[in-house]
């Protein structure tokens, strides 16, 4: 399995036709981009997943034939060139991925030296490209017993050894992710590991040492067909098994993030009360848009996770505003402290807001102040004085029903 004939499984879309595998990840692609600008914080988890999607988007665009024709007038089978040289980038994504799960990074895998492999790599099958003869035909039309396309032979060689280099520190660092005591999946990753090594069997090892022994022995000797079948059925169920590791991985991160976002909306809805009252007495509280692409878009107001955060700040903002109006609780609150009775003390407060007459009661204090970034004492006050605030009202609409009759 060369980086050419692995093209359409690094994908994650393999025995489906090129242009709809083009499609699909064309489509997450966008998706991810989306969310690095609509996220207020692009964390470089975030940045390396919309990477690999983006590599393998570009190498298999290389592998569509309008592509191919377009980019091949330039320079005979130059697309077989970038199209391998997208999939390093895509297996260099792969292992960075994986060495960002781990706590401490060995000097081995870390950015620097995986870069240089990449970049080598890129540089050595460049320049087989340069120096062969008849361009890159495609490793099935390679006459083997022709010594003059070594250039062709190396670099379907390089191309099998670092597919084979990816996927072994993939295993490594899977697993070590795996041992880790704080890993929340482990079998999650032991079962990436897992694929990855089934696909490293029947991939590269095997297409490596088809490659050597037909070119030593000058097509003399060959894999038998059987082998070849074996080695082909491994490999699709090692990336059946590694992409079925990276849904797990994925599926719980979507799984938390649905709860915490599921958490703030429901924060959010209890803070609309209070936020309604204090924006009515103190409108210039709210936050003007920034003026930056993503606030022009809309994209980033869309996000529950930056309305809550804003709506967050405007509340407290406009309870320091308020506090210099808040009375002194009287003697009869046996905890002037509780929740209870600081909605109290600040329901009674707003409308002394719009008295000009009345005068500063206190110095401004901080009302239902969040301690260690915990926004609860918050929400739990807007609750009561959500509770307050309606209970008032069936009060109202009592009275009003009663000068009524």
């Amino acid at each position: 399995m060369t980086l050419s004939g692995s093209h359409s499984s690094l994908a994650l879309l393999a025995r489906t036709p090129r242009s709809h595998s083009s499609l699909a990840l064309l489509v997450v692609t966008t998706w991810r981009l989306i969310v690095l600008m609509s996220d207020s914080g692009r964390t470089p988890g975030r940045i390396m997943v919309f990477l690999i999607f983006l590599s393998a988007l570009v190498s298999n665009s290389f592998g569509l034939d309008p592509v191919v024709t377009a980019v091949d007038s330039i320079a005979p089978d130059i697309s077989r060139l970038f199209l391998n040289i997208a999939l390093i980038c895509v297996f260099f994504s792969f292992i960075y991925f994986f060495s960002a799960q781990l706590a401490s990074r060995e000097v081995f895998f870390r950015t620097w030296l995986q870069t240089v492999v990449g970049l080598s790599t890129a540089g050595a099958m460049s320049a087989c490209w340069i120096a062969s003869p008849v361009g890159i035909p495609t490793f099935g039309k390679i006459p083997l017993h022709d010594p003059g396309l070594t250039p062709v032979y190396l670099f379907y060689t390089l191309g099998g050894f670092y597919f084979g280099y990816a996927c072994v520190l993939v295993v490594v660092l899977a697993t070590r992710a795996a041992r880790q005591a704080n890993a929340t999946q482990p079998w999650a990753f032991l079962t990436c590991a897992i694929g990855v090594g089934l696909a490293f069997l029947g991939g590269p090892l095997l297409r490596v040492t088809s490659i050597l022994l037909q070119w030593a022995s000058a097509g003399a000797i060959e894999v038998p067909l059987i082998i070849k079948t074996v080695g082909q059925a491994t490999l699709n169920l090692g990336i059946v098994g590694y992409i079925a590791g990276l849904c797990a991985i994925g599926g719980r991160t979507l799984v938390i993030q649905l709860r915490m976002n599921a958490d703030r909306r429901r924060r959010y809805r209890a803070l609309q009360p209070l936020w309604s009252s204090l924006v009515e007495a103190f409108p210039s509280i709210q936050f003007r848009s920034a003026g930056s692409i993503p606030e022009r878009l809309g994209l980033r107001r869309l996000q529950i996770s930056y309305r809550y955060s804003r709506r967050l700040i405007e509340c407290r903002d406009s309870l320091w505003r308020l506090s210099p109006y808040v009375a002194d609780p009287p003697d009869s609150y046996s905890d002037p402290l509780a929740i209870r009775n600081q909605a109290l003390l600040v329901y009674e407060a707003l409308p002394r807001v719009g008295n000009t007459a009345t005068r500063d009661l206190a110095e401004p204090v901080a009302i239902a102040a969040s301690q260690d970034g915990d926004d609860r004492h918050l929400v739990d006050l807007a609750a009561e004085f959500a509770r307050l605030d309606q209970k008032r009202a069936l009060v109202r609409q009592f009275e009003e029903a009663s000068e009524i009759k």
